[in-house]
C-alpha cells in the first residue's frame, strides 16, 4: 500500500472513530447527571471498541488494501479436494475450490486483476478452471512457480500471460490412460473369472482380464480424442501451432527453453510479475490472496508434481491400484 492510500485510510479511521466518540460521550458521560455516570463510561469505552472495528471496515471499504487477487493451485488437481491421488500423502487441490476462488475474485469490486501461481502436475482435465480464468474481467497472469505441466499448463492456459523463471518446468503436454490388471496373479492364486455382457466393449476397464487388441485399440483412440482437443485448446488460446505441440513429445522444459518454444510468455520472478501486473493496471499492485495454501501442502504437493512431471504419474497409478483413469 502506498502513502497516500494509507493516509487516506488512517483519515477516514480516525475522523470516525472521533465522531463516534464524541455522540458516544455526550450521550453516556455528559447528558447524564446521576449515578448512571458510572454506566456511561463503560457504555463510552464498549462504543468505542466497536465503533473502532466498523471504522477499520469502513476504511478498508473507502480506500482498498489491495487490488489484485491472488489464486494459488498447487498439488495435484482433482474434482474435489482430497488426499486419494497423492502418492506421497500431501494436498490435492479440488477444482470446484478453485473455481470458486476465481468466482469470488472476480465478483470482488476491489480485485483488479488475477495473479495465479502454478505448482501441478495436473491428472483431471482442469478445464473448469481454464474458463473460469478465461471469463475473469480483468488481467490474468499465471505463473509457474516449480511445475506447470500436463493439467496445469491446460488451466495456465487460461489466463492473458504464463510466466515462468529459470527453474520453472514447464510443458509435458500429452494423455494417459492407465490402469493395473490382475489377470495373471488370479490365475496363479486360482481365482477364475466370468462375466455375461450385452456389448463387445462392456469389459473394457476389467481388471481381471487382459486386453484384447480391439480393445486396446479403442481405449488409443479415446487418449488419442482427449489429446487433439487439448492441443486444439492451446492452438486457440495461446496461439501455439499442432507441429510445434507435437514435436514437443510431451517433454518438461525449463522456463528458458519453454520461453524458445513459446509455451511461456516471459520469464521473470513473482516481483517482476507483479510489475508487469502494476504496468497493465496503471498503478502500484497489492495483493491479497484467495483461499487457503499451507506451508506443509505446499512441500508434499510439489513433491507430487515434480514426479509426475517426469514420470508422468508413475506415482499416482501405483497410489491407487487399479483405478482406470486419463491424466491430463
Amino acid at each position: 500500500m502506498n502513502v497516500i492510500q494509507l493516509v487516506k485510510r488512517r483519515m477516514v479511521f480516525l475522523t470516525g472513530l472521533a465522531i463516534i466518540l464524541g455522540g458516544s460521550y455526550f450521550l453516556f458521560v455528559y447528558y447524564p447527571t446521576t449515578s448512571l455516570e458510572l454506566m456511561g463510561t463503560v457504555l463510552l469505552l464498549v462504543s468505542v471498541a466497536v465503533g473502532g472495528v466498523g471504522m477499520k471496515k469502513l476504511a478498508s471499504s473507502v480506500v482498498p488494501e489491495y487490488n489484485v487477487g491472488q489464486i494459488t493451485i498447487d498439488g495435484t488437481i482433482a474434482q474435489t479436494e482430497s488426499s486419494d491421488l497423492s502418492p506421497v500423502g500431501g494436498n490435492t487441490t479440488g477444482a470446484e475450490s478453485i473455481v470458486e476462488q476465481v468466482n469470488a475474485a472476480d465478483e470482488n469490486s476491489n480485485v483488479k486483476a488475477l495473479l495465479v501461481k502454478i505448482n501441478t502436475g495436473g491428472i483431471v482435465p482442469s478445464e473448469d478452471i481454464r474458463r473460469a480464468l478465461e471469463e475473469f474481467d480483468g488481467p490474468t497472469v499465471a505463473y509457474a512457480t516449480e511445475v506447470c505441466a500436463s493439467g496445469g499448463y491446460w488451466v495456465a492456459s487460461g489466463c492473458d500471460e504464463i510466466w515462468a523463471h529459470k527453474g520453472s518446468m514447464v510443458g509435458s503436454i500429452g494423455v494417459k490412460f492407465s490402469q493395473v490388471r490382475f489377470a495373471d496373479l488370479a490365475e496363479k492364486v486360482g481365482v477364475s473369472y466370468e462375466s455375461i455382457t450385452s456389448g463387445e466393449y462392456k469389459e473394457i476397464m476389467t481388471k481381471f482380464k487382459e486386453l484384447e487388441p480391439h480393445e486396446r485399440e479403442q481405449l488409443q483412440g479415446i487418449t488419442d480424442s482427449f489429446y487433439d482437443i487439448f492441443v486444439e485448446q492451446l492452438d486457440e488460446s495461446l496461439e501455439l501451432e499442432r507441429e510445434t505441440i507435437e514435436a514437443t513429445e510431451a517433454k518438461v522444459y525449463v522456463g528458458p527453453e519453454a520461453r524458445e518454444n513459446g509455451m511461456v510468455d516471459n520469464i521473470g520472478y513473482e516481483s517482476e510479475v507483479k510489475d508487469r501486473l502494476a504496468n497493465r493496471l496503471g498503478e502500484e499492485v497489492v495483493v491479497t490472496e484467495f483461499g487457503d495454501s499451507g506451508v506443509v501442502s505446499q512441500l508434499a504437493g510439489g513433491a507430487h508434481s515434480l514426479a509426475y512431471s517426469f514420470g508422468a504419474g508413475l506415482g499416482t497409478g501405483i497410489g491407487s491400484m487399479g483405478g482406470s483413469k486419463f491424466e491430463f
